[in-house]
């Protein structure tokens, strides 16, 4: 079976550095899928879900808030502002982030940005589906 090296970095430090079979990652046009000998590229990312396959065939999900990815053939590396896999997240703490967002967005005044508020909500939408996968794999 195929396989490639993935090193995901975060500002802290290399968080990951592990062979795995595939991943799959939020791209600016969708979701796509790298496997061994993907052609070389590098793509932003926006905040979402990455899946990573291990060689085993064990999943495991995180919560990425965006970044970029460097492709080639046998190596991927994520750059990612955080990452957090579905077992790290602070449920309590992103459902409190939503509800703020929310307030934020369905009573604005001059001082909110609109923009912000959308993106704090959209991460924090991301985090609570990845700790909700956990009871999917």
């Amino acid at each position: 079976m195929a396989e490639m090296s993935l090193k995901i970095v975060v500002p802290e430090g290399v968080k990951l550095q592990e062979k795995i079979k595939t991943v799959i990652l939020p791209g600016q046009a969708g979701e796509f899928s790298v496997y061994p000998k993907h052609i070389s590229m590098v793509t932003p990312l926006k905040p979402g879900s990455v899946t990573l396959v291990f060689s085993g065939g064990e999943e495991k999900v995180m919560a990425a808030s965006g970044g970029i990815a460097d492709i080639a053939p046998e190596e991927v590396t994520l750059v990612l502002r955080t990452a957090e896999f579905a077992d790290e997240i602070d449920v309590k703490r992103a459902e409190a982030a939503k509800a703020r967002a929310e307030k934020r967005l369905s009573s604005p005044d001059e001082e909110t940005d609109i923009k912000r508020a959308q993106s704090a909500l959209h991460r924090a939408l991301v985090r609570l589906d990845t700790a909700a996968s956990l009871s999917r794999f």
